[in-house]
């Protein structure tokens, strides 16, 4: 079975960081074509019939006729998944009649009899030594909480980084924000890093903040040599997070709302209901004066990532692209 790919066109989105990983992990059990949305053509010239389509799809990043290059896919002998990073009733209304199998990475309100769950990966990674990585970051003698992932104003970051910086109260406590500009115009994210600069100047020394776009296992690196991650969510949304898979690939424990966007993880994590940041916050600090808790946390993530590192998840897209 050759599975063709066709990924997200910007480089600086989950869904194409996503995606590589996958690719990664699906090069070691199968053979591999990878394409993008910028050029559906190029794609469709390169099928061969008994090929599966596998198209990562979101709303917001198709470019050109998806329709009409399913249909072509079709024509050719091939069949069509859609691994959703979005998903509800508009996915099925609209490619329900085009698509094979829709790959969902939790439960939805919205049912077809296509749709199968597969969980959205961690990327695979083996962590180095930590005290070295906690030298490299300015971790050593003291406690790091941090949060990763795209800067965009329905995450409220500075908001959360400013309550936790007035609320927290052990003296070697440091804030690491490492959260990069994403692709999309309108994520907000000029706005949210003026309000950051005015959050590392009111907190200086405690909160640490950058927009550097790290490679991956850079930041898979800051992750492991933390004490503590936490990613806020205060929506409820149509997907999931990718930013929460760094910690568990890093095998540190990690601090959610109840949101949605965070349902899929099961292990050595804090949900916390609602999503009042103050609230977010103390849950945070309690769980940093908790060293017990986050030892026997580490150890539940560390069972997560064999659950659902990329690896397995690949096994898994193999097995259910295979039965098409």
């Amino acid at each position: 079975m050759r599975v063709v790919v066709c990924h997200s066109s910007h480089e600086r989105c989950g869904v194409r960081q996503y995606g590589a990983q996958l690719d990664r992990s699906l090069q070691s059990l199968t053979e591999v074509s990878a394409f993008h949305f910028g050029d559906l053509p190029a794609l469709t010239r390169a099928l061969r019939p008994g090929d599966v389509v596998l198209i990562h799809y979101e709303p917001g990043l198709i470019q050109g006729d998806l329709k009409s290059t399913l249909k072509t896919i079709r024509s050719n002998g091939c069949k069509i998944a859609f691994c959703c990073h979005w998903f509800g009733d508009r996915t099925v209304a609209e490619y329900g009649a085009l698509v094979d199998r829709f790959i969902l990475h939790r439960s939805y309100p919205t049912s077809s009899d296509k749709a199968v769950e597969i969980a959205l990966g961690c990327p695979v990674y083996e962590p180095p030594n930590r005290d070295v990585l906690r030298n490299q970051f300015g971790f050593n003698g003291k406690i790091a909480v941090t949060t990763v992932g795209f800067l965009t104003a329905w995450k409220k970051l500075p908001d959360v980084a400013q309550t936790l910086a007035r609320i927290i109260d052990l003296p070697n406590a440091v804030i690491r924000v490492q959260a990069p500009h994403p692709f999309s115009p309108g994520s907000g994210s000029q706005g949210e890093e003026r309000r950051f600069r005015q959050v590392v100047a009111n907190h200086r020394g405690r909160v640490v903040f950058s927009t550097d776009f790290l490679p991956e296992n850079d930041l898979l690196n800051l992750g492991h040599a933390s004490d503590l991650g936490f990613v806020f969510h205060g929506i409820h949304t149509g997907s999931v997070s990718a930013a929460t898979k760094q910690f568990v690939s890093a095998r540190t424990p990690v601090v959610v709302t109840d949101s949605s966007h965070a349902a899929d993880i099961e292990q050595g994590v804090l949900r916390v209901p609602g999503f009042n940041i103050d609230h977010f916050c103390r849950e945070i600090v309690r769980l940093l004066r908790d060293e017990g808790a986050r030892t026997k946390m580490r150890a539940d993530i560390a069972a997560e990532y064999e659950r659902i590192n990329m690896g397995a998840v690949a096994k898994r897209y193999v097995e259910e692209l295979g039965r098409l």
